[in-house]
């Protein structure tokens, strides 16, 4: 996996590539936490992304409660990706309730599982 992050002011977007499993979560987590500490605003490529494990998704999740309470906002460009959708369903995520404990108001999976 690799990644880029670019920022424009106070606003962010971070482009990954390649495979995202548990082997890149600490890469992935540090790059999250950096965002969070510099940006207002993080936006997500995942276009590149060809393959992607339930750490890398509680991670997201992890980072969109973070940046919600921080007064911040955390999107995802590319959240259609058919592994990510097969691996929410094969893990019996309800994308019609999203989360069940601690739910953010902006679900980054909601509707598209």
């Amino acid at each position: 996996m690799e990644y880029n992050l670019n920022t424009k002011g106070n606003e962010c977007s971070i482009k990954f590539t390649g495979p995202m499993g548990i082997a890149q979560a600490n890469e992935v987590k540090a790059a999250l936490v950096n965002s969070l500490s510099s940006c207002s605003r993080v936006t997500m490529d995942l276009r590149d992304v060809h393959e992607m494990d339930m750490s890398i998704v509680q991670l997201f999740c992890s980072a969109n409660m973070s940046f919600e309470k921080s007064g911040k906002d955390f999107s995802i460009t590319d959240k259609d990706m058919d592994s990510v959708a097969s691996l929410l369903t094969e893990l019996g995520y309800d994308n019609n309730f999203g989360c069940s404990e601690n739910p953010c108001k902006t679900c980054l999976w909601k509707g598209e599982a």
